[in-house]
């Protein structure tokens, strides 16, 4: 994704809806898969998230990591190779896995989200209810 307050919105939203223990859950994580599938479709690398992380469903992960590759890496943290690690990151196996980890991989996405959190603040301090 190119425009990261539109992915923080999505994030913001990701969270908003989070099944809740109340009537609309089902309704609820409907539309969390939504949200994650129309995020995977968006993202221009897409990765398996599960063998890696518990967080986020693979869309979510995927724009981070692609949002991440495309702003912080070339600039900042060029020490990760692109390549080796979307190979490893794809094999889904972090037990066999040499340029990949479970904690790169959310350390990326977490750094990811605080980043694009300083372009929109207001959307990540807010909290609703859904109805």
């Amino acid at each position: 994704m190119d425009d990261p307050i539109a992915l923080a919105n999505a994030i913001r939203q990701a969270e908003l809806l989070l099944p809740h223990p109340a009537s609309h859950e089902n309704e609820e994580f409907t539309a969390l898969q939504q949200l994650d599938s129309d995020a995977l479709r968006r993202s221009p690398i897409k990765v398996p998230a599960r063998a890696w992380t518990s967080v986020a469903g693979d869309g979510i992960v995927s724009e981070l990591i692609s949002s991440w590759f495309r702003w912080d890496n070339p600039f900042l943290y060029a020490f990760v190779d692109g390549d080796c690690f979307l190979k490893d990151l794809r094999e889904a196996d972090p037990q066999k896995a040499f340029y990949c980890s479970p904690f790169l991989v959310n350390a990326i996405c977490a750094f990811r989200s605080v980043s694009l959190a300083t372009y929109d603040p207001s959307a990540f301090s807010r909290t609703h209810a859904i109805d």
